[in-house]
């Protein structure tokens, strides 16, 4: 692995959750504030204070954002007021391809699919076992992650089919972009396409380490949040950036 530059910031709390939209990487601390930092140069460019603790956050590829707090989830898009949505224990959601709905994973392993304009929810998104994690897949479809791997499922739901098994290890966070599905367990961090039949597995973290990751838009940056900041790895060229906050 080559080296890359190292930011050194500062963080007035302890991260939350972090998503990415270049140019733009997005967190958000445990007292309430959404930062963006220039992606390039680590710069801090705006601080917006949410006047809520943040459970997590959602990106979608337009920079709209889906901020999760306690009993709802706020989403923030250019050009119009902050829309609170009441929802159940909201632990992770993700927008889907067109940017008008949202998938909301409860923290009791249940997920919902939302109307963004009506904010009202039109279907649930089902699944064998308790669900951990959720990404729009490839052709309007939804990946759901559980312990024991990914399911694709319909855009307005319908019968879930397992596509990809998880490490023996089981995941402690995942994430995904278009075919590509990135697990964080004990061993470290496995990133594997849903329809090819090989995947690529290396340690980047300790176990202990990793609790979060998530992918940039572009696809080949993926993001890795640990106890001592974040990692930035840009899978194409096999290099990591390290943001120590």
């Amino acid at each position: 692995m080559r080296g890359g530059p190292t930011w050194d910031r500062y963080s007035e709390a302890p991260l939350v959750a972090v998503g990415i939209h270049p140019p733009w990487v997005i967190t958000a601390d445990e007292d309430g504030r959404l930062v963006r930092w220039d992606l390039h140069s680590g710069v801090r460019v705006e601080t917006t204070s949410l006047c809520l603790p943040p459970r997590g956050l959602s990106v979608d590829t337009e920079g709209h954002i889906a901020v999760l707090v306690p009993g709802s989830v706020i989403v923030l898009r250019e050009g119009t007021q902050p829309a609170r949505i009441a929802v159940r224990d909201p632990v992770q959601a993700a927008f889907s391809r067109c940017g008008k709905r949202l998938a909301v994973v409860a923290a009791d392993g249940s997920c919902s699919l939302i109307d963004l304009e009506t904010r009202a929810v039109v279907a649930p998104l089902e699944v064998r076992g308790q669900i951990i994690g959720v990404a729009a897949g490839p052709r309007d479809a939804w990946l759901l992650t559980t312990a024991g791997g990914v399911h694709r499922v319909a855009a307005f739901g319908g019968r879930a089919e397992l596509v990809r098994a998880a490490p023996a290890t089981g995941p402690i966070a995942c994430s995904a972009i278009d075919d590509t599905v990135a697990f964080a367990t004990a061993a470290g961090v496995t990133v594997m396409r849903v329809e090819a039949h090989h995947q690529r597995s290396t340690a980047w973290v300790g176990a202990l380490e990793v609790t979060g990751i998530a992918f940039g838009q572009p696809g080949h940056l993926a993001v890795k949040r640990t106890i001592k900041g974040i990692v930035l790895r840009d899978l194409a060229e096999d290099r990591e950036y390290r943001i120590n906050l």
